[in-house]
């Protein structure tokens, strides 16, 4: 059992904690309204899905909310959340606790803080048995992946030859692969395993020598909220350390009556978000909702810090809760990391939620920041070092060539004072 998971050891790693802002009452306010409230999956087993007997949403993160909610003395209340409405509805305080198998990325850490993982897996692969044995085996098959899932980066640049499908749920990959339009299908190994017996006996498999990328998990609260923060992460440890943790993690990692219809809500007409990243495509960047949910095709408008209008542009596509958006700027960095954009807003409405989210998007922009200046330190120090290389080179071909100078001099060498032809 003990390798089916990996969460014993990664709740020893240490926490940096962001002095509190202006949700640091978060824990009080839990407190005095005796609910806490947390944001899950409903279609994701076994870390969230509707249990069709109970009629209630079940699972590990539902679990783990439960028992943060009992130390705290307070009622739980789970709220369905699709993957892009994450990271809005604790923004907009619809939440105070994401518990949604929620990948720790480097952008989403520039707008909600996480707790210690809390789970780590493998993205792996389920195939027909027998019809894939190792990675080159990937080459020319197709492909089925959860939109936005780190399965879909890396086939993208691991296995190029690959061609690779998105789909909206995990659910309609499977059913995709069940009827032949796809060869195989590749996701987050514990979820694999959870729906293999639900296929016919012995007709697919999940072959054990092809791992691709490595995924670790943690609880979302929003940015500096110190206190609350340490009250989950003090919470979880204390599961770990008592052995409920690991009884958790067996009671639903064993289970197979993960069999789930639910599935994300439409699209919002109306959204707001921040750019976190830019691309190698002049005009495109990468941005993370902060409210509501974006929709493919749909026209955006991109604002400075303060709300000034920029220009237009278009949602190009969705991968989870990454939107990739174009611009039609020019130059390039009229846009950079921490400018807000939104869709069907009007330039108030925009206006009005870049004013309540001043927060979030300057810790964008510093935390951008910081990455940039890190990547031009690592650059500088290559850069160094290279020039350190190429001087020693140098050096040694100088030295080379005085040595030759002297032993060879217009077709003579000199060898104890006699010179020969």
């Amino acid at each position: 059992m003990k390798k089916l998971h990996t969460v014993l050891s990664v709740f020893l790693l240490a926490v940096i904690l962001v002095p509190a802002a202006r949700s640091a009452d978060t824990l009080e306010g839990i407190r005095k309204k005796g609910v806490l409230v947390v944001g899950v999956r409903d279609s994701f087993p076994p870390f969230g899905y509707m249990d069709r007997t109970k009629g209630e949403i079940v699972g590990i993160d539902v679990d783990l909310a439960a028992a943060i909610a009992r130390n705290l003395g307070v009622t739980l209340k789970v709220i369905p959340v699709a993957p892009s409405e994450r990271v809005p509805s604790l923004l907009d305080g619809k939440v105070d606790l994401v518990a949604a198998a929620m990948s720790k990325t480097p952008d989403r850490a520039k707008l909600v803080d996480f707790s210690l993982t809390y789970f780590t897996t493998r993205q792996r692969i389920l195939a027909k048995t027998g019809s894939i044995v190792t990675v080159k085996d990937l080459d020319g098959k197709k492909i089925g992946v959860v939109e936005g899932s780190p399965s879909e980066a890396y086939l993208k640049t691991g296995v190029p030859a690959a061609l690779v499908y998105t789909f909206s749920d995990y659910k309609y990959a499977i059913d995709a692969l069940q009827k032949g339009a796809v060869d195989v299908v590749s996701m987050e190994g514990v979820i694999l395993n959870g729906l293999l017996p639900s296929l016919p006996k012995d007709a697919y498999e999940i072959p054990r020598g092809i791992a691709l990328a490595d995924e670790s998990y943690g609880l979302a609260v929003r940015k500096g909220d110190a206190k609350f923060l340490e009250y989950v992460n003090a919470t979880l440890t204390e599961l770990n350390k008592s052995g409920e943790a690991n009884k958790i993690f067996e009671r639903w990692l064993t289970r197979r009556d993960a069999a789930v219809s639910a599935s994300a809500p439409p699209a919002a007409p109306r959204a707001g978000g921040v750019i976190t990243r830019t691309t190698t495509t002049d005009g495109r960047f990468i941005a993370l909702g902060i409210r509501g949910v974006f929709a493919a095709d749909a026209e955006v408008g991109f604002y400075t810090p303060q709300g000034e209008f920029i220009c237009n542009g278009k949602v190009l596509s969705i991968y989870g809760d990454e939107v990739y958006v174009d611009a039609t700027c020019a130059p390039k960095d009229s846009i950079q990391p921490g400018f807000p954009v939104a869709m069907g807003l009007s330039k108030e409405e925009a206006k009005k939620i870049i004013g309540e989210r001043q927060e979030v998007l300057k810790k964008v922009k510093e935390e951008s920041q910081k990455e940039a200046e890190q990547r031009r330190k690592e650059i500088a120090s290559e850069h160094m070092k290279e020039e350190a290389q190429r001087e020693k080179y140098q050096e040694q071909i100088t030295q080379q060539k005085m040595l030759l100078d002297y032993q060879y001099d217009e077709q003579h060498y000199y060898w104890g004072g006699y010179s020969h032809w």
